[in-house]
């Protein structure tokens, strides 16, 4: 690594005296795993597929889902959060739960 080969030792370091733009790539690259759209399928996946951990989903999905929506889901989350016809994750819904457990923070402005 070219950073660490001019003598910087610590992340502070390299950060302070790096040229911006030849780690502006791989800054791109890294906060993509951070984006909405990947995010919020992984983690609501996550939970739906843990057994302790369903059920609090379950739970927050009869707090914020309509009468209407709870019967057609079957009063489960992950039909909900999934469409069922199309195969696609509804990541609104799945950011409005993890927005609600106070897990996710919503940083769009």
């Amino acid at each position: 690594n070219r950073f660490y080969s001019e003598g910087y030792t610590t992340a502070k370091q390299v950060a302070i005296n790096c040229d911006k733009k030849s780690v502006e790539p791989y800054l791109v690259a890294y906060a993509r795993f951070f984006e909405h759209d990947l995010v919020i399928p992984r983690l609501c996946n996550y939970f739906l597929s843990q057994d302790h951990l369903h059920h609090h989903l379950d739970a927050i999905f009869l707090q914020l889902a309509t009468e209407e929506e709870i019967e057609e889901s079957n009063r489960e989350a992950k039909y909900w959060l999934w469409d069922v016809l199309s195969g696609e994750f509804r990541v609104d819904r799945g950011s409005q739960m993890l927005q609600y457990a106070g897990i996710l923070k919503d940083v769009r402005g």
